[in-house]
């Protein structure tokens, strides 16, 4: 269920240092067109691409809690998991943390809460459900060879429609990440609002990559680096429109914009 948050952070991990290189300040509010065949945009329309879609993974993500087993719940080696439920707010807290012998420690820690007809609802139900709220964190530390990955991650939705034809996620998230190595050292800090990004309820139960049909996504970040060149820092900003067979992209780095579509499935 968390290796969308992961690889999130990973993903923006290998964005920085291509998005960085797309241009310097934004200093000129009227953008002119960028060179598509710019070999940092080209590289950083990947990342892009990529981010986009880890990033409606999360949403689904807070969904699959509507199978998520709170009697007994799962567990894998070298973890701690505990299951709380408040019975005054309805909120369920689930705490996870996991470590190992190379140093990284991750720790995540999830709050969801049911709606029924009637109210709260303390266990999720496939006939009355009509909507949950999702809170999550991740605190990572990340231990390579060679470099680090320390940062925190936030979400919140909110998910209408469970028992209608149409699943309505509405919520935003953000990140503070430093990645460092012998020779840089990046700090980046995001901002992301998903809005009426719309699937398919039957997608969402019955297909492994389910894409939205509508709704969009606004994420911006501020990235400070410092490498053996010298230092710097960068607002970029993206824009995702969903539709029923692919997402229309405006990506912003400095002066300059690009814009693309991307079929699902390609």
């Amino acid at each position: 269920m968390k290796k969308p948050f992961v690889f999130l952070s990973l993903v923006l991990f290998g964005a920085a240092t291509l998005f960085s290189a797309c241009s310097d300040k934004n200093t000129n509010p009227a953008k002119t067109e960028g060179d598509y065949n710019d070999s940092a945009f080209q590289s950083a329309q990947i990342y892009a691409e990529t981010f986009v879609e880890t990033s409606a993974e999360t949403a689904v993500d807070g969904f699959s809690y509507l199978e998520y087993d709170f009697i007994s719940p799962p567990k894998v080696a070298s973890d701690s998991t505990s299951v709380i439920y408040n019975g005054s707010s309805g909120w369920w807290a689930i705490y996870f943390h996991q470590d190992d012998t190379l140093g990284n420690d991750l720790t995540y820690t999830d709050s969801v809460r049911f709606h029924g007809p009637d109210g709260y609802q303390m266990y999720p139900d496939s006939l009355t459900t009509e909507a949950l709220e999702y809170h999550a964190r991740l605190s990572s530390d990340l231990v390579g060879d060679t470099s680090s990955l320390i940062g925190d991650f936030w979400q919140n939705l909110d998910i209408v429609g469970i028992q209608s034809e149409l699943v309505v996620f509405n919520g935003s998230s953000s990140a503070d990440l430093i990645l460092q190595n012998p020779n840089s050292h990046y700090d980046q800090d995001y901002d992301a609002a998903l809005i009426d990004i719309t699937f398919n309820h039957s997608d969402l139960e019955f297909e492994a990559d389910p894409h939205p049909i509508s709704g969009s996504l606004n994420f911006s970040m501020l990235i400070n680096w410092q490498v053996p060149q010298g230092s710097g820092s960068n607002n970029w900003a993206v824009t995702a429109t969903f539709y029923l067979d692919h997402y229309h992209v405006r990506f912003e780095s400095g002066d300059y914009y690009w814009e693309w579509d991307v079929q699902y499935g390609g």
